[in-house]
């Protein structure tokens, strides 16, 4: 389970990537932390109780099959067969 504190921009990303390297079933938290505490349900901090953890291993190598390279970009710019969108915000882009 992945959220975040900016409307689940940062939680998308991270979604995004550990399933680019096989992570098995990450989850998106609906609404993010504000919406869980609106609704009223219970957080805490500090540790938490057990010792279980996980088993996956990153690849060595990370799998480059969902990424585009920029030539194919620049190639691919007036191609109607491709939409091209940048999630950057405002002051990353500049």
């Amino acid at each position: 389970m992945v959220y975040d504190r900016r409307g689940g921009v940062e939680a998308m990303r991270l979604k995004w990537i550990l399933e680019m390297y096989g992570a098995p079933e990450i989850y998106l938290m609906n609404g993010g932390l504000h919406a869980w505490k609106a609704a009223g349900l219970p957080t805490s901090s500090g540790g938490v109780e057990g010792d279980e953890t996980g088993n996956f291993q990153f690849p060595a190598d990370p799998p480059i099959g969902r990424l585009i390279q920029k030539e194919d970009i620049e190639q691919n710019l007036a191609n109607e067969a491709y939409l091209f969108l940048d999630a950057r915000s405002l002051p990353e882009y500049h």
